[in-house]
Order: structure tokens, then sequence, then C-alpha cells
């Protein structure tokens, strides 16, 4: 297991080439051709923390349950890209900063329309965030092997100290947004390959070859039974909605990003990512 000031200096090393990137990119110009695939990979942070941790435990108890997820995005980006453009363009015509402005935009007549939206979103963000939190807790008690005092409290209050400094940075909008789509992408990139990296260790470790692995997986899983079904639309339903309801993702898509036609190709590239992050975790599982 790690130790603990190699754990702690390992994060504080990955948050200060976070910062770096965030300040050096408005002054970085990024080719074209990097532009979508930064994109793409930057709505990767629908894949938070429980992404790494909670889907696999829940995949191990209830199996597909979390992939459904994941296809109800994929279907919003591919087969709703016209409402997706719309949205986008929507968005850009009334320069909405956030899902509240955007929403209060669209129903001027309607004073406190922004405020319920900001309201909803304080309220059910909470539990979100405590669930990530806990999430990166735990995470940090498997690479410590044991529980730390107050591991929680200080995880949060470095997230605290850095949404803090990334607040007070100078910069328009756009270009505070240019920052978080890279400093997204990269963090995108990290956790695929970590999940990958999981996947091909259990592959090359625990079976002789990867015809037993797959093997194994396709024996290990159950059918699915008529009222689990009912679950999974359920899953897909709240995976369509994702992209327009919730508030991070919202930002990724459309106030940080103005040019509607980069999700042309961004859709393609998107769902190959979730498809990589999505189809190691029942394999991992089992």
């Amino acid at each position: 297991m790690l130790s603990t000031p190699f754990l702690v200096v390992v994060v504080l090393s990955f948050f200060a080439m976070m910062a770096v990137l965030f300040w050096l990119t408005p002054r970085l110009s990024i080719p074209n051709r990097l532009k979508t695939p930064i994109f793409s990979l930057s709505l990767g942070v629908h894949c938070t923390s429980w992404a790494m941790l909670g889907t696999v435990a829940q995949a191990a108890q209830h199996q597909w349950a979390i992939f459904p997820t994941y296809l109800g995005i994929m279907f919003t980006m591919i087969l709703g890209h016209s409402m997706v453009q719309k949205v986008s363009v929507l968005s850009a015509q009334s320069n909405s900063a956030s899902l509240a402005d955007f929403m209060a935009s669209r129903w001027p007549h309607v004073g406190w329309y922004g405020t319920l939206v900001t309201l909803l979103a304080c309220v059910t963000v909470i539990p979100y965030i405590a669930l990530q939190l806990m999430a990166l807790t735990n995470i940090g008690e498997l690479l410590l092997n044991r529980s730390p005092q107050n591991l929680g409290l200080w995880v949060t209050v470095l997230l605290i100290i850095s949404i803090g400094l990334l607040s007070f940075s100078r910069g328009s909008l756009l270009q505070q947004g240019q920052s978080i789509l890279l400093l997204s992408a990269i963090s995108s990139i990290i956790k695929l390959t970590a999940l990958l990296s999981v996947l091909m260790f259990i592959n090359y470790a625990l079976f002789d070859n990867t015809s037993d692995f797959v093997l194994n997986t396709l024996t290990t899983v159950k059918p699915a039974s008529n009222t689990a079904w009912i679950s999974y639309a359920s899953y897909c339903l709240l995976g369509l909605s994702v992209v327009f309801c919730s508030p991070r993702q919202f930002h990724m898509a459309f106030v940080f990003n103005r040019d509607n036609r980069i999700f042309g190709e961004a859709r393609w590239q998107f769902s190959a990512f979730l498809l990589g992050m999505g189809l190691p975790i029942l394999p991992i599982a089992l």
C-alpha cells in the first residue's frame, strides 16, 4: 500500500499541474484539429469519482444497472443531435452563464423561474457532492490500507481551496471555460486509462488468457428479470435528461462551448468514451 507522505505528494503535484495548465491554456493556441477531441473528452465530466468506485460496486450487485445511464446519454447525443445543437444556439444567443440563466431566458415573463432552478440545483447537488466525497475518501482509504482520521475533511478542504483559487482567476467566461474544458479532458483521459488498466491487470493476473476472462464474464452474467427491465428503462431516461438537466453537463456542453457545429463529430467521440468507461465495469465487478 502507499504511504501517506507519498500519496500527499502525488495529490498535491496533480493539483499543481492542473493549476499551471489552467493558467497557461488561455495563452496557448490550441490547434483546431484538437478542439473537437478536447471538447468530447471534457463531456466526460459526467463520469465522476463515483464512476470509478461506486459503479463497480453497483455492477457487482445489480450487474448492468449502471450501463443504461450511459446508453441514455449516447442516445441523446447521437439521435437527439439536432435538439442538442438547437439548445447550443439558444444558449449562445441568450449568453447564458448557467442552466438557471438559460431557463430564465426561455420564460422571461416568469420572474422567479431562474431562482427556482437555482434552488433546486443547490438542494439536489448537496447529496450528490457528499456521494463524491465519500467515494474519494474510500479511494484514499483503499490506497493507504487504513482509515486516517479526518481524511474526508482534508479532501473537502483541498477541493474548496482549489475551487476558490479558480474562482478568483482573471479572464472572461469563455477563457476560463477553455481552461476548464482542457482540464476536464485530461481528467477523462486519466479516468479511462485507470479503468482500462485495472481491466488489463485482471485479465493478465487472474486468468490464463483473454478468452478465459471473457468466458468467465459471460457465464457469470445473469439474465435480467422482468422487473429489472423497468429499472433499466428508468436509468436510460435519466441518462437522456442528463445533458440538459445536469448543471455541470450543461456548463461543459453549452456555456463553455459556443460552437454548435462541434457536436457533429463530438457526439461520436463522446459516445466512444462512454463505451470505454461503461463496458469494463461489469467484467471488473465480476
